[in-house]
């Protein structure tokens, strides 16, 4: 933890947002030992927090539905539980109740094409979500030259809709498999929270400007869930404050949603290690994503 907490301190100047999640109760947060004045994060949100499982949690661990998902069969482990044969190549899975939430399906499916490395895949998450709308997201993963990924990404959703009502094809071209996994994660998640479609470009921004780095199946995971988390929770900001990240609309968010967001950037900036903390930290949206999560928090502390 120390050679970590090392890192961080070296790009400090690169980072430009570390935050404490103690918005109301500074006691409460656990953090590590920075240089003076300097607070580098903090490991765990305080026990009045939301935890994964928690109705205060938010959209990020909100069951959708009773969701289903076909996906290609070489991508699914042999032990992985519930698999069905669907049709030849592919297999049926059932998403319901923890395993629709945005935070499995971020995990799952960043799972799944991490193991399918530069095959090529199809992946569609189906179903009827919690108000008894009909979903329909779908993936499909085409190796490119250069071991490059391309990942196309449609849905029914109506921030996917073009004026004509169709969806809109959305494609993204990540440089190695491992880029293309945390993309195929964070996409399905955010669609099934409902985001918009300017959250979802943006993650995509964030996860591409990686570009050809090599991640272990453990930072793929993180970085999924964390960065899934983080922009499904603060969407209300990201949103509401335009190009005046300090306009009033910026602190439009509620306490347990902005901890949240919190505790999710900075669980991407504790876990990361320094050549990819470096690499999200020159990253535009990645920037303004903890510049607005910062001067948030610093409203609100001030209104406490």
């Amino acid at each position: 933890m120390m050679k970590q907490i090392a890192v961080l301190l070296k790009s400090t100047t690169v980072l430009g947002a570390i935050f404490t999640l103690s918005i109301a109760t500074p006691v409460a947060a656990h953090t590590p030992t920075g240089t003076p004045g300097y607070n580098p994060g903090s490991e765990k949100a305080p026990p009045s927090l939301p935890q994964p499982g928690s109705p205060a949690g938010g959209r990020f661990i909100e069951i959708i539905g009773e969701l289903r998902a076909i996906v290609s069969q070489p991508a699914v482990p042999p032990n992985e539980p519930g698999v069905e044969v669907e049709r030849p190549g592919f297999v049926r899975l059932d998403l319901k109740r923890e395993g629709s939430t945005p935070a499995s399906i971020a995990a799952r499916f960043s799972r799944y094409v991490d193991r399918l490395n530069t095959q090529s895949g199809q992946f569609t998450i189906f179903g009827n979500d919690r108000l008894g709308v009909t979903r329909n997201i779908e993936v499909v993963l085409i190796p490119k030259l250069d071991r490059q990924v391309e990942i196309r990404f449609t849905s029914n959703s109506d921030a996917l809709k073009g004026v004509d009502g169709k969806p809109i094809i959305q494609s993204f071209t990540a440089q190695n498999a491992k880029i293309a996994a945390i993309l195929a994660g964070v996409l399905p998640a955010l669609d099934a929270a409902k985001a918009s479609l300017p959250t979802m470009q943006t993650a995509a921004k964030i996860v591409l400007s990686l570009g050809n780095l090599s991640l272990s199946s453990t930072e793929i995971q993180q970085l999924a869930q964390g960065l899934a988390e983080s922009l499904i929770a603060s969407e209300p900001l990201l949103a509401g404050c335009g190009s005046d990240i300090a306009a009033p609309t910026c602190t439009n968010i509620s306490k347990n949603s902005l901890a949240t967001a919190i505790r999710a950037y900075n669980n991407v900036v504790l876990t990361m290690r320094e050549e990819v903390l470096v690499t999200l930290s020159n990253n535009s949206e990645f920037q303004t994503l903890g510049k607005v999560l910062r001067q948030s928090r610093n409203a609100r502390a001030k209104g406490n």
